[in-house]
């Protein structure tokens, strides 16, 4: 008998269905439309949780979202 275990989960992820190790586990991905100061500041937040995040680290974010 298989039982339900979730039959929502809402994670956090950019990649999501691009993912590799999630993508089996992804019916559907909703995007929202959020602005690039919101997506980085929330991002930047959970990097720098960890006390051990450095500026480079900092820096690469950065980089990462004023490219795209």
């Amino acid at each position: 008998m298989n039982k339900v275990i979730a039959i929502f989960i809402i994670s956090n992820v950019p990649l999501c269905r691009l993912h590799m190790q999630a993508e089996k586990f992804i019916n559907i991905a909703v995007r929202l439309n959020t602005s690039m100061n919101v997506a980085s500041y929330r991002r930047l937040l959970h990097l720098f949780q960890d006390d051990k995040a450095t500026k480079s680290e900092l820096m690469e974010e950065k980089r990462f979202y004023l490219s795209g």
